[in-house]
């Protein structure tokens, strides 16, 4: 079966966020999430052009490249330095997954099942980072503030298992079935 750039970028985004949903190693979600963050920055400006990679481009070079660059890196060229060793770090993978969305996104103005199960997680954890402040009129505000109060008690394990039902349902909704 062949497979587009944009199809292979989503599904390594998408593989990333299951096994950091799955807390697993976070080596194999930073090289997941970068190896898509990679390829939807390369191929960006070709899908869609908006110009979104020019400020983007700016903050990253605000990060630096070479920050951004330098797990990657690490995992990728054995050759020099074959007993290096380092301590993977949870924003590592946050940052490739988080910028791989949006550049999915928005090339695509759709996301994937894993994409807005992550999204719903991580509106949780800083919502005032992203757009969650839903008016107190509307009709999930008293469901969003329960979340919200749930997911700040809550341990990483137990922030996982929400990121997972969150999955769960997104992906239920997708099949044209009503959330659990």
């Amino acid at each position: 079966m062949l497979t587009s750039k944009l199809e292979a970028a989503k599904r390594q985004l998408d593989c990333a966020i299951r096994l950091y949903l799955t807390d697993d190693h976070l080596s194999s979600v930073i090289t997941l999430s970068r190896a898509s963050f990679r390829l939807l920055w390369d191929i960006y400006p070709t899908i869609a052009q908006d110009g979104f990679e020019k400020p983007l481009g700016k903050v990253i070079e605000n990060i630096g490249w070479h920050k951004l660059n330098a797990i990657t890196n690490f995992l990728k060229h054995a050759d020099k330095d074959t007993e290096a060793q380092m301590e993977p770090h949870d924003i590592n993978a946050r940052t490739g997954i988080g910028l791989g969305i949006i550049l999915y996104s928005r090339a695509t103005e759709s996301c994937s099942p894993e994409m807005k199960a992550w999204e719903s997680l991580m509106t949780l954890d800083q919502p005032e980072i992203w757009d969650s402040h839903p008016d107190p009129g509307h009709d999930g505000y008293a469901d969003f503030k329960r979340a919200l109060d749930r997911y700040k008690v809550s341990n990483r394990e137990e922030r996982l298992a929400m990121g997972r039902h969150f999955l769960r349902g997104f992906k239920r909704i997708e099949a044209g079935l009503a959330p659990e």
